[in-house]
């Protein structure tokens, strides 16, 4: 199972994907490869409730397996769509 996090602030986890806790993320890829950086894209609507957590360059945006980090970084780039998604 995988967990997105920003921070100490969950932005997705397959059990709260739902209308009540809506911690739903969109087109969520992960990019992992030995002596490269990894990647991390998703797509995420503003009635999120941790959506004003992510910020360029902070916090540290953790992708969790299984309770193991396999990816940390820092969002680089974001951007607003015609449908409500960044």
């Amino acid at each position: 199972m995988y967990q997105i996090y920003a921070g100490n602030d969950m932005i997705y986890d397959p059990r709260g994907a739902n209308n009540i806790d809506k911690l739903i993320v969109f087109d969520a890829k992960t990019k992992l490869a030995v002596d490269s950086p990894g990647v991390l894209s998703f797509k995420i609507r503003e009635e999120h409730p941790n959506y004003d957590k992510i910020r360029r360059m902070a916090p540290n945006i953790y992708v969790k397996q299984d309770g193991r980090t396999i990816l940390r970084g820092r969002t680089i780039r974001d951007g607003r769509t015609f449908y409500g998604t960044n």
